[in-house]
């Protein structure tokens, strides 16, 4: 078989093409299947193709760990593969400039190491559980470094941007005072309305009930300046 192997982050992507002269096995696998399919296992691979000629296409990573891109030949003879593989990383720390010492089993190391650049630099401790028989490993480390800045120079770095903010603070509270000062000159006093609720003493006039006539021989009534009563005829005298 023919691997190639990559340590990705979550969202990153990789695109393959390949073309083999015979039937293949083609697959996609963290570091804890690929090792099970080493040891004969039955691994779920992340992706995989079985008796393949040629595929292409995109895979997208869900968790950031190792991934091993594998082709397998199950046949006698062999076959020739010409793949190509791109891949874009997400959120991958650039080690351009990188110092590595590998350590062994048992071996006490020291040393220093001077930073040819500014920036960002890391210190790490990798340990590959594939090529170690022990389950677990004890390692013991002591790191001291010296960034060769004084305090003082630090302070001289950071003075003038301290000194930007207290002047804009300084701005900004001196034109709040002004404006605060600018309304009080403009307020003045709104005269007061007279109320228009009616006083609950105030007496509203009342008219008497006007008088109804009556005939004096049938008692019905009639209307005013009337000279003969509609109901039984008579004359109205008075």
């Amino acid at each position: 078989y023919w691997t190639e192997w990559w340590y990705l982050r979550s969202g990153s992507e990789i695109q393959y093409e390949f073309n083999a002269s015979g039937q293949i096995d083609f697959f996609i696998a963290d570091g804890y299947d690929f090792y099970d399919w080493e040891q004969e296992g039955s691994p779920t691979f992340s992706w995989s193709e079985t008796n393949v000629n040629q595929s292409s296409g995109t895979f997208v990573v869900g968790i950031s760990q190792d991934y091993y891109i594998v082709w397998y030949n199950e046949g006698v003879s062999s076959v020739n593969v010409d793949f190509t593989i791109n891949y874009t990383a997400t959120g991958v720390i650039n080690f351009t400039g990188i110092y590595t010492q590998e350590v062994q089993e048992g071996i006490t190391l020291s040393g220093s190491y001077s930073v040819p650049s500014s920036g960002n630099w890391y210190f790490f401790i990798y340990f590959d559980p594939m090529l170690s028989p022990e389950e677990s490993t004890t390692i013991t480390f002591d790191v001291t470094y010296n960034t060769g800045v004084t305090s003082q120079e630090r302070w001289f770095d950071i003075q003038w941007i301290l000194i930007i903010v207290l002047v804009v603070v300084i701005i900004i509270l001196l034109a709040a005072v002004v404006a605060r000062r600018g309304q009080k000159k403009l307020k003045l006093k709104t005269p007061e309305q007279p109320s228009t609720k009616p006083s609950p003493y105030k007496k509203t006039p009342t008219t008497a009930p006007e008088k109804v006539q009556k005939c004096k021989r049938c008692k019905a009534p009639i209307k005013p300046d009337s000279k003969f009563c509609t109901n039984c005829g008579g004359k109205i005298e008075g």
